[in-house]
C-alpha cells in the first residue's frame, strides 16, 4: 500500500479541476497515475473535495505502551521462557545494542546493553 499524498497536492488538484480538467488530465499535469486522478476526480464531484482515503489513529494509548515497555523492562526472562523465536529476537533486539559475539577461543563477548537495561541497572544500584 502507498503513502498518503500530502494534501498540497489534492489541493492543487482541485483547483485545476475546477478549471474544467478532467481527473485524469489534472493527474497527468500533477505527474499522478489515472488511477489517482480519476479516483480524486470522482471524490470531488460526490463531496466536493478529495480528502485523504486514511486517517491514521493511534493503535494504543501512551500509557499502556509505556506500562508494556516497562513491564518488559522488569522481567524479560518472562518473555524468553515463552519460547517463541520471534519473542526471543525482540528481547535481544531489546536488550542489546549490537549482535551477540562469540570468538572460538576466547569464548563470548561483552555485550553493550541498550538504553532501557542500562536504566533499569542503574536504578537497582
Amino acid at each position: 500500500m502507498s503513502a498518503t499524498l500530502p494534501n498540497a497536492l489534492r489541493e492543487r488538484f482541485q483547483r485545476l479541476s475546477e478549471e474544467g480538467l478532467s481527473g485524469r488530465a489534472a493527474a497527468s499535469r500533477l505527474k499522478l497515475s489515472p488511477a489517482t486522478g480519476a479516483r480524486w476526480g470522482l471524490a470531488i464531484r460526490r463531496v466536493g473535495r478529495a480528502r485523504s482515503a486514511h486517517r491514521s489513529q493511534p493503535k494504543g494509548k501512551f500509557d499502556e505502551a509505556l506500562e508494556l515497555s516497562l513491564q518488559f523492562l522488569a522481567n524479560p526472562w518472562k518473555l524468553w521462557e515463552s519460547g517463541h523465536i520471534t519473542l526471543r529476537r525482540t528481547v535481544l533486539r531489546l536488550a542489546f545494542t549490537d549482535r551477540l559475539q562469540y570468538h572460538r577461543k576466547t569464548g563470548a563477548r561483552t555485550p553493550k546493553n541498550s538504553l532501557g537495561i542500562q536504566g533499569v541497572r542503574a536504578s537497582f544500584e
